[in-house]
């Protein structure tokens, strides 16, 4: 239950609540029944709802969604502050690891982030349940993909796969080549991160290298660094998407 720290029992009670391992109205509860329900006064409860209700209300999705695609820091650590720790919750609780509980959150905002560009994002729950049950979705499939067992064949003799292959290869050199393309045109901090992050090394260290002040703040610049290098490698003429 969600707890509240609260000094004495008057109409100017200070109370301070903590965040809540689900809000009331996920639970089935109305808010306002809830607090009354929890709180030891009218006086708290009043307090405390208008509180809960500034927070739930702070932000609309077209505001958190808008701000995503601006890259608006404001919004950016509110979403990191508010919405990771539950996808890095159910990550660590479903084999996984810190840093692929910040890949899973990242690739989640990244899909938000284009299909808001592109017109084809249709929110019909909270913004949170969208954003978690997304999350959730992508850790399924790299959980999946992480035990399947291919066995490639060392060689190819049927002609038609040979040229499939062959193909594939193709565009695989088309588009590492326009990953270097414009990997140099990052700004330097960006070059820094994505290298270090691509050599597997952790991001407390990379947030130590670079001299931030935490390891989320690093999460958050690797986010807009592969952002940046996505958006400018789809943005040539030379790459195709299919």
């Amino acid at each position: 239950m969600w707890r509240k720290e609260c000094t004495g029992l008057s109409s100017t009670a200070a109370c301070i609540p903590t965040k809540p391992p689900d809000f009331a109205p996920y639970a089935g509860v109305p808010l306002k029944e809830w607090c009354v329900s929890t709180a030891s006064s009218a006086a708290i409860a009043s307090h405390i709802c208008q509180t809960t209700l500034h927070t739930l209300n702070k932000y609309s999705i077209d505001a958190l969604l808008n701000g995503l695609g601006k890259q608006d820091s404001v919004i950016l650590n509110h979403i990191y502050d508010e919405y990771y720790p539950w996808v890095e919750k159910h990550v660590l609780n479903n084999s996984g690891t810190e840093d692929d509980a910040g890949d899973i959150f990242q690739e989640t905002l990244v899909i938000l982030y284009r299909k808001r560009k592109e017109g084809t994002l249709q929110i019909s729950t909270s913004f949170r349940n969208y954003l978690i049950g997304t999350a959730k979705m992508l850790w399924l499939k790299e959980l999946r993909r992480r035990r399947r067992s291919p066995v490639i064949s060392a060689e190819v003799t049927d002609e038609e796969s040979l040229a499939e292959n062959m193909a594939v290869e193709a565009e695989e050199k088309s588009r590492y080549r326009l990953y270097q393309k414009y990997f140099i045109r990052l700004a330097e901090d960006c070059r820094k991160i994505l290298q270090w992050f691509y050599s597997k090394v952790p991001l407390a260290e990379i947030a130590q290298r670079m001299g931030y002040k935490s390891e989320n703040y690093a999460r958050k610049r690797k986010f807009i660094c592969k952002e940046k290098l996505i958006e400018m490698i789809k943005s040539d003429p030379a790459f195709d998407d299919d």
